[in-house]
């Protein structure tokens, strides 16, 4: 490959694509395309009078979008917030996002800041390939993103890992096992649950997300999102 960059000329005998979400290479030379969805986040400052138990708790609202969620993180003197939808009659996320800061007690009466918009790939099941031709699809690229959560930063350093390994060594073949073996297992069950999920109207998660059932789920799900256990694990 000869490749045309702001620093000169590069040639290689593979590419590695890591181009994010709507991949440019992933197109170029025909893979399959991703489905999208769109987020945004922002910041927003911690108040002054916030105990030290408020400015250490995530929130994860489910409730306030059909096909997604909203969510506040601390980060130093700041709260990360956001809202992600994978679905495109999802509208008017800004609203959304002010509607969840408005009703969060830690974050009420502030204002939010850097706000800015991206593109999340869906998975939706395994693509066809993820290597041909000397090309290989890592992270976003390769849509390899949690379909519940939208989460892709270690799936995207776990993939570029092994297309490393499979460049170095055994080629394609290799890459395409060691996604099937390492990470697309886990993402067809992540899968399963995000399908459960969409199906309930977003109404009716305030409900049964009250219930003793669910009450008694969210340890497990706090294990899940913090990498303790696995969607295997979860089934």
């Amino acid at each position: 490959f000869e490749i045309k960059t702001t620093a000169g000329k590069v040639r290689a005998r593979t590419i590695c694509a890591c181009d994010g979400a709507t991949s440019r290479t992933a197109k170029f030379f025909g893979f399959e395309r991703n489905k999208l969805g769109f987020c945004l986040e922002g910041a927003v400052a911690c108040c002054e009078n916030l105990t030290e138990a408020d400015r250490h708790r995530a929130v994860f609202n489910l409730s306030c979008i059909r096909d997604g969620y909203a969510w506040s993180f601390p980060r130093g003197d700041e709260f990360a917030v956001g809202v992600g939808s994978a679905s495109p009659m999802d509208t008017g996320l800004l609203e959304v996002l002010n509607s969840f800061i408005n009703r969060t007690p830690e974050l009420k009466g502030r204002d939010i800041q850097k706000v800015k918009g991206g593109m999340i790939p869906d998975f939706t099941g395994p693509k066809a390939y993820y290597a041909r031709g000397g090309v290989y699809l890592a992270g976003d690229a390769a849509c390899l993103v949690d379909p519940l959560t939208g989460e892709g930063i270690y799936y995207a350093i776990r993939s570029g890992r092994l297309a490393a390994q499979a460049i170095l060594g055994g080629g394609e073949d290799e890459y395409e096992k060691a996604l099937q073996d390492e990470i697309l297992v886990d993402l067809m069950a992540a899968h399963r649950f995000s399908r459960r999920f969409r199906f309930v109207p977003h109404w009716l998660r305030k409900v049964l997300m009250c219930t003793p059932y669910f009450t008694r789920r969210a340890d497990d799900f706090v294990r899940l999102f913090t990498g303790q256990i696995s969607y295997r694990d979860l089934a």
